[in-house]
């Protein structure tokens, strides 16, 4: 099995193009979770809307406290891959993706200064959890009550976790995607 690295993202708000990246939980899937970092951020350059720290519960304070850098925190994701053996076209996952990569994307921009850095690291594909759930529920192997992490989790047996906070949501991907594979591949032999 090839390793992916599962991230999810507190953000300042919804365009990665203006927002900050807040935090930033990337977890090593192999099989399952494996190793993992949550990454505080202080984003120099994003804007915060007060609606987006309401939700994710972040405070200011806090991202000065305890933020790092954008390059800090790239260079602690390349020292995350590198222990793990993940060089270069890693294959990241998560639940709605897109979003996840377009903050992950403007963290190594505002980090590195631009993508090379970005481009050599990871693949351009991905797996989806939120994807994947809309399949399974075409096929009818789940029901959940909306394609939202907080719904397709217990669809598939996993449990309740603090939302909304970078680790615990990439640790519940993790859980869940392993679950779908579980279930893909029960399917494929049964």
């Amino acid at each position: 099995m090839k390793k992916m690295l599962v991230i999810d993202t507190e953000t300042g708000g919804l365009d990665p193009t203006r927002n900050a990246i807040l935090s930033i939980a990337c977890v090593v899937y192999n099989d399952g979770p494996e190793e993992s970092i949550h990454l505080v951020i202080n984003d120099p350059d994003g804007v915060v809307n007060e609606q987006a720290l309401e939700i994710n519960g972040f405070t200011r304070e806090r991202i000065e406290r305890e933020g790092i850098s954008p390059r800090e925190a790239c260079n602690r994701i390349r020292a995350l891959l590198n222990k793990n053996g993940m060089h270069g076209r890693t294959t990241l996952a998560g639940h709605n993706l897109p979003f996840d990569v377009g903050f992950l994307v403007r963290l190594f921009r505002i980090g590195e200064g631009d993508l090379r850095g970005y481009d050599k690291l990871f693949n351009y594909g991905g797996l989806d959890t939120k994807g994947m759930a809309l399949a399974l529920e075409q096929a009818e192997r789940i029901k959940p009550l909306s394609s939202s992490l907080i719904h397709v989790a217990p669809s598939v047996g996993v449990g309740p976790w603090k939302e909304h906070d970078a680790l615990e949501d990439a640790l519940a991907t993790a859980r869940v995607l392993r679950k779908m594979i579980d279930m893909m591949r029960r399917f494929a032999t049964g």
